[in-house]
């Protein structure tokens, strides 16, 4: 009698939840990291209140969170191997600007700019004079100066999503395959092809420098260009819109709608409004180092392959090779190189 064939399930039974594991790292790390933002944005008032998970700076560690959220969808959506070539720098920007991804990556980072605009204003103290209705002489009135953070974090996120296509931010570098000291056969002089893969947390430790001082320059450059010329030429229209806005929650609020007559410059602003900006900077930063080095890891669990626990591995393996569905889709918008 014949033996029972073993049945040979399907490479995604393995590899889904090793994405999932992946992506529910990524998500941990952006959680530390909005957790510590929240922390800076918490009134020491105390010695366990500030900090305490359970209370405010939970709530707006989670609420920091979910404005980087929409970024980690967005990389897993668009994620894909192979540079982006084209004939000419006039077919590169048809065939990059014309596509549906891009604008929806522009709105993405837009959307997120401004809900975390929202939540640092929420966090900032009353003293601190930038929450959006100010009541002088007992009548409710607009604050120019939320308008002037909200507006330029918008224009950060306008500019990130720019620079993100521009870079092609969601391509995947995987690396290069190395061979391993048990499978012999290596002369004296592939040391350093045999030597064990960082972990993924040495790599980001490694990146968190660089990261650092590109969020600084960013942010500097977005306060200062928005601070020095942009915003003289969005200001009306911003108050105007806020103006519309709020009256549906504001009746009292004046029916003109020309901004005050000297815009709110201080180096005070301008201060906070780098700060805010790289907060934010770091968020969307780390997310994408932090995406990339998940993403980018080997197939192993444990050491071993995907397929290792399955009763026919490379039947498995295999099954995954001949799939025609690619978790991570190679890009053919430009052509490959």
């Amino acid at each position: 009698m014949a033996s029972p064939v073993a049945r040979r399930a399907p490479y995604k039974d393995f590899l889904q939840p090793a994405l999932q594991r992946r992506f529910a790292g990524t998500a941990a790390i952006l959680l530390g990291l909005a957790y510590f933002e929240s922390l800076t944005l918490s009134r020491w008032n105390s010695l366990i209140w500030p900090w305490l998970p359970l209370g405010l700076p939970g709530l707006r560690a989670l609420a920091i969170f979910l404005c980087v959220l929409p970024i980690i969808i967005l990389r897993i959506a668009h994620a894909h191997m192979g540079v982006r070539t084209s004939n000419s720098l006039f077919e590169t920007l048809t065939n990059t600007v014309l596509l549906f991804s891009t604008l929806e990556t522009v709105l993405t980072y837009v959307i997120s700019a401004l809900i975390f605009s929202q939540v640092y204003l929420k966090s900032t103290p009353e003293e601190a004079g930038i929450r959006w209705i100010s009541y002088a002489t007992g009548r409710a009135r607009l604050n120019e100066h939320a308008v002037f953070y909200t507006v330029n974090l918008l224009v950060l996120g306008l500019v990130q999503g720019v620079v993100h296509v521009t870079l092609d931010q969601d391509r995947l570098v995987l690396g290069t395959v190395h061979a391993r000291p048990e499978d012999g056969g290596h002369n004296e002089g592939d040391e350093a092809l045999l030597r064990p893969p960082e972990h993924w947390g040495t790599k980001i430790g490694q990146w968190a420098p660089i990261l650092i001082v590109r969020c600084g320059m960013l942010a500097i450059t977005v306060a200062m260009t928005s601070y020095i010329a942009l915003y003289h030429f969005l200001r009306i229209s911003a108050w105007r819109s806020s103006m519309w806005f709020f009256r549906f929650f504001y009746s009292d609020l004046p029916r003109y709608n020309l901004p005050p007559g000297g815009a709110p410059w201080s180096f005070w602003m301008l201060g906070r409004t780098i700060w805010a900006s790289f907060l934010l900077g770091l968020l969307w930063y780390f997310a994408d180092i932090a995406f990339r080095v998940q993403l980018a890891r080997e197939p192993l669990k444990r050491e071993q392959p995907l397929t290792a626990e399955s009763k026919d591995p490379n039947g498995s393996l295999l099954n995954g090779l001949q799939s025609g569905k690619p978790r991570v889709f190679v890009s053919g918008r430009l052509g490959i190189s």
